[in-house]
């Protein structure tokens, strides 16, 4: 079993100990993607809805990479705040502009809190690798 791995060119991948996709056999699973920057600053504090489409758009380019995308992505989980319970049924818009029928399967997990300040919500993404998703 080869495990392969997809990064991209972001400057926070130079310090970090863990990959942004990993794929073993025909999956490629993506680590939590918060809404950050290439750098891995913080975007939209305290706003669920954009910082859902950020993670939305980082997942994208990071799947990109990888040779696949959006559409074949097979789960997400996500992870949110107590404070963001109440607008999480909002995500529901950003999914839409991702995907379309048939959705992918879907987690949400409330947790007592994410590891930045502001962030309200963390998504994993799974997917098919590129030649297992046309299969």
């Amino acid at each position: 079993m080869t495990r392969r791995v997809a990064n991209p060119d972001w400057p926070r991948f130079d310090r970090a100990t863990f990959s942004a996709a990993v794929r073993m056999e025909g999956t490629w699973i993506l680590s939590g993607i918060g809404s950050t920057d290439a750098h891995g600053e913080l975007l939209h504090p305290e706003d669920l809805v954009k910082q859902t489409r950020q993670i939305y758009v980082n997942a994208s380019e990071i799947l990109r990479i990888a040779g696949t995308s959006m559409e074949s992505v097979v789960k997400t989980v996500d992870f949110i705040v107590p404070e963001a319970v109440e607008h999480y049924a909002l995500t529901r818009q950003v999914r839409r502009e991702f995907f379309s029928s048939p959705f992918p399967a879907a987690t949400g997990v409330v947790v007592h809190s994410l590891l930045r300040k502001g962030m309200l919500i963390e998504i994993e993404f799974w997917a098919l690798a590129g030649d297992e998703a046309t299969a």
